[in-house]
C-alpha cells in the first residue's frame, strides 16, 4: 500500500512541477465553464413472481406491485478547460444528480492534468479499471450491469444487497482519489492506476489503522489493449485491485473484458471476481466473495441499434444458509437514433433472483417491457 502511495505522490508532484513550468500569462484569463449532460425517462410494465408477492413470511402483510412504473436517471455536467503555454491541459469537471432516485447531489469532482506524460486525475470520481472498463455491449435503455430492472422486476431483500447487480466493473467508485491513465504506447497498450486513500468520500484524514480504525483504502491497476485484428476492432482489458480494511472488509478482485466489432456487429463478454484477503472470511455469512459475468451482441445499421445480452452474478454463502444468491438477466433491447442527441429505446427483459433458501418470499422473477427516451445535451 505505501508503495502504491508513493507512486501516486510522485505522480501528483510531476503534475505539479508541470504546471509551476508554465508562463502566468496563460494563466491570466480563468476558464470558461459549460453545460452538458443527459436526460432518461422510461415508462414501463412489468410482472412478479405471484408465490412472491403472496408470501411475505407475516399472513396479512402481502405487498400487491403495480404493474406500471415511470423512472428518470439523469445528471448535469459542468465542464471548463484550458491548455497552459507548456503544452499542460488543465480541466476541471463537476457532475451533479438531478432525478429522484439519487437526488440533487454531487456525482463527481475532479480536476484533470494532460499531456504527453498522459491523464492525471484528482478528486471524487471513479478508479483506472472503471475508466478503462470493457464490457459486453447491451441494447435497450435499461442497463445489463447496473440497477435498473430493480425498478420494474422487484429485488427481494434476502437476495444479495441494495447494490446486488451482474456487474462486472470493480475498483473503488466516486471517492477521494488519484488516478493516472497513459497515454496509448506501443501496440495500441494503455495503462492505468489509482489510490483512494479512504473509503469515506469526504475531506477528513482517513481513519484506517490503529485499534479502531474503519476505513478502507483502495487501489486497482489495468492495462487495456484497442487495435486492429483482420478488419475487426478489438478492445480488451485486465484489471487488478485490493481494498484494505478490516478482515471482512479486505478484499481482492480480478475482472477482464473483451469486445469485437466488424462492420455494424460487436459482440463482447466480461467477467468479474471477488476474493476476501482474509483467512477464515470466505465460506461465513461475513463474506464478500462475488462472481459476475456477461455476454451480449448487438448490430448497428440505418439509424437502428438490436441487441441481446445476458448476465449473471452470485453471492456464495451470502448468510449463513448454505447456498448462493444469485441473478440473471435476459435482455432484448433495440434503439433508434433521431438526431440531435435523441434517442428511442425499448427492452424486453426477464430477471430471476434466486435466495439460497426455498421460501416464495425470497425469490422473485418477472418480465419487464420498457420504452424510453435519451436525451444527452
Amino acid at each position: 500500500m505505501k508503495k502504491a502511495l508513493y507512486s501516486t505522490s510522485a505522480l501528483v508532484a510531476a503534475g505539479a512541477l508541470a504546471l509551476v513550468a508554465s508562463d502566468a500569462s496563460a494563466q491570466a484569463k480563468k476558464i470558461s465553464m459549460s453545460v452538458g449532460g443527459y436526460f432518461n425517462t422510461f415508462a414501463g410494465f412489468s410482472q412478479q413472481e405471484s408465490s412472491f408477492e403472496n408470501d411475505t413470511a407475516t399472513a396479512g402483510l402481502e405487498v400487491g406491485y403495480d404493474a406500471f412504473n415511470v423512472v428518470n436517471d439523469s445528471e448535469v455536467y459542468f465542464k471548463g478547460s484550458t491548455k497552459l503555454d507548456n503544452g499542460v491541459g488543465v480541466s476541471v469537471t463537476v457532475q451533479l444528480e438531478t432525478d429522484q432516485s439519487n437526488g440533487s447531489d454531487i456525482d463527481e469532482s475532479y480536476a484533470t492534468l494532460t499531456g504527453g506524460f498522459g491523464s492525471i486525475l484528482l478528486g471524487s470520481t471513479k478508479g483506472s479499471t472503471i475508466k478503462k472498463h470493457v464490457g459486453a455491449p447491451a441494447v435497450g435503455g435499461l442497463a445489463l450491469t447496473t440497477l435498473d430492472h430493480h425498478n420494474w422486476i422487484i429485488r427481494p431483500s434476502a437476495v444479495g444487497g441494495a447494490t446486488f447487480s451482474t456487474g462486472t466493473t470493480a475498483g473503488a467508485s466516486d471517492a477521494m482519489k488519484v488516478v493516472y491513465l497513459s497515454p496509448k504506447i506501443a501496440g495500441g497498450i494503455e495503462l492505468g492506476a489509482s489510490y483512494t486513500p479512504s473509503s469515506t468520500n469526504s475531506d477528513a484524514m482517513p481513519a484506517t489503522g490503529g485499534d479502531s480504525g474503519t476505513e478502507s483504502q483502495m487501489w486497482d491497476a489495468v492495462v487495456k489493449y484497442s487495435g486492429k485484428m483482420g478488419g475487426s476492432s478489438v478492445n480488451a482489458n485486465v484489471g487488478y485491485g485490493e481494498t484494505q480494511g478490516t478482515a471482512a472488509n479486505s478484499t481482492q478482485f480480478i475482472r477482464t473484458g473483451v469486445n469485437m466489432t466488424a462492420g455494424g456487429a460487436t459482440i463482447g463478454f466480461s467477467y468479474k471476481d471477488i476474493s476476501n484477503q482474509a483467512t477464515g472470511i470466505e465460506g461465513t455469512a461475513n463474506s464478500d466473495e462475488q462472481t459476475s459475468y456477461n455476454i451480449g451482441i448487438k448490430y448497428a445499421a440505418g439509424g437502428y441499434t438490436v441487441g441481446l445480452a445476458y448476465g449473471h452474478s452470485e453471492l456464495p454463502l451470502a448468510s449463513s444458509t448454505q447456498g448462493d444468491d444469485e441473478l440473471d438477466k435476459y435482455i432484448l433491447g433495440i434503439e433508434r437514433g433521431l438526431g440531435a442527441g435523441v434517442t428511442l429505446t425499448g427492452q424486453l427483459a426477464y430477471v430471476d433472483y434466486s435466495d439460497e433458501t426455498t421460501n416464495d418470499s425470497n425469490n422473485n422473477n418477472g418480465w419487464a417491457l420498457v420504452g424510453g427516451v435519451k436525451v444527452a445535451f
